[in-house]
């Protein structure tokens, strides 16, 4: 694996995706505009130190810039809405090396299929988490994410943070100490839509470390 070097870089370009995690959470209300969150995410994170960012997908609907992309909102108004819940993900590039943090908010109580995905992701991710370990090929990680999901349906990627994408690795490539990767997990909800996560994960002695350290649940603002 070839993001064995310089954890500290790292972890600089983790904590640029806290920041704009933050700047997000921040703004999230029923009429904001996404624009004016995109905004306020590249203020705070050149106000912390980050310049560029980098495009780990641009699906349609997507709306957002190269620090911070965003789904959810209306697309006639650019507008949030309380009933649709937003997807984000910050992606700040600092000297080479790629920041990885998405999470899910929905803006009024979640309806009981929403919070059970949430519910769901979060473990499963846990739980990939947990079998992303020193010594273990990938697919280890994949198959305990899986088995916790029981959703065909649910997607993980482990993927490479350097040269602005985020590539998938191989299944069978072994976890070493002093690997940071990125972990994205996704679980459908029931009649559309879907909750998602992201975390930049260092792989040390003990396991799994994730270093954005954003919260893995659905988040619910009412």
């Amino acid at each position: 694996m070839p993001e064995t070097f310089d954890l500290e870089r790292f972890a600089a370009a983790a904590e640029l995706a806290a920041v704009g995690y933050t700047a997000v959470m921040d703004h999230l209300r029923p009429g904001q505009d996404v624009r004016e969150i995109t905004a306020n995410v590249d203020r705070s994170t050149r106000r912390a130190g980050g310049l560029l960012g980098w495009y780990p997908e641009l699906a349609p609907g997507t709306a957002g810039s190269d620090l911070v992309t965003l789904r959810g909102h209306d697309p006639a108004t650019a507008t949030l809405t309380a009933a649709e819940p937003v997807r984000y993900t910050l992606h700040p590039l600092l000297d080479g090396v790629q920041g990885y943090a998405a999470a899910t908010a929905i803006l009024s109580k979640a309806s009981p299929p929403l919070r059970a995905a949430g519910e769901k992701c979060s473990a499963a991710t846990d739980a990939l988490l947990e079998a992303l370990a020193p010594g273990a090929p990938l697919h280890t990680a994949y198959r305990a994410f899986d088995a916790e999901a029981a959703d065909p349906q649910a997607r993980c990627l482990i993927v490479a943070l350097r040269g602005g994408a985020a590539e998938p690795l191989p299944g069978d490539l072994v976890a070493e100490p002093g690997t940071v990767v990125g972990v994205r997990t996704t679980v459908p909800v029931p009649g559309g839509g879907a909750v998602e996560f992201a975390e930049t994960v260092a792989i040390t002695a003990g396991g799994a470390e994730p270093l954005a350290k954003t919260p893995l649940r659905l988040v619910e603002l009412y």
